[in-house]
């Protein structure tokens, strides 16, 4: 009866380590979308930016046409509004670059807080077969449980970062 109790166990515990690697390769699965998702994100947030600073360039060489096209009399109030105007571009730029690195330091961090995150849930919930081991019993509704938890934890992660975008 001691070897069959053994044998059991060790299937047990095969039966564990093999939904631990599965919940691991899940894991980096899903690692890989949300680094893809992040890149995808901040190229369509560079192509915006670069998109505005085109629309904004081409309204100040709109209104220097404008300005030149304009037979005034007094050349340098055209001179006087085409500088201003270049300034303004200048500021608009400036500022939307300064948005653009305040977004990309907000990405930044999300992505080290979700990582910490990951590493909290190991931490806190070692995988099951390791609990398995220590107490010689095999408890199948802890492993359930802790995927379940895995995946909450992993769908949380994944609502936090849409409300960030």
């Amino acid at each position: 009866m001691h070897s069959q109790e053994l044998f059991q166990l060790s299937q047990y515990l095969q039966e564990a380590l093999h939904r631990e690697q599965m919940l691991e390769q899940k894991l980096a699965k899903l690692q890989c979308l949300l680094a893809t998702t992040q890149e995808a994100s901040e190229s369509s947030w560079q192509a915006l930016i670069d998109e505005d600073r085109l629309l904004s360039r081409l309204e100040v060489m709109g209104n220097q046409l404008q300005s030149y096209s304009k037979n005034q009399t007094e050349d340098g109030m055209r001179k006087e509004l085409v500088s201003l105007q270049e300034d303004k571009h200048h500021y608009e730029i400036t500022a939307k670059e300064s948005l653009r690195r305040v977004l990309q330091e907000k990405i930044e961090v999300a992505r080290k807080l979700s990582e910490v995150e990951v590493r909290l849930t190991y931490l806190f919930n070692p995988p099951t077969f390791r609990t398995l081991l220590k107490h010689g019993k095999p408890n199948v509704e802890t492993m359930d449980t802790s995927s379940a938890m895995l995946m909450h934890c992993f769908n949380e992660f994944a609502r936090h970062q849409k409300s960030l975008h």
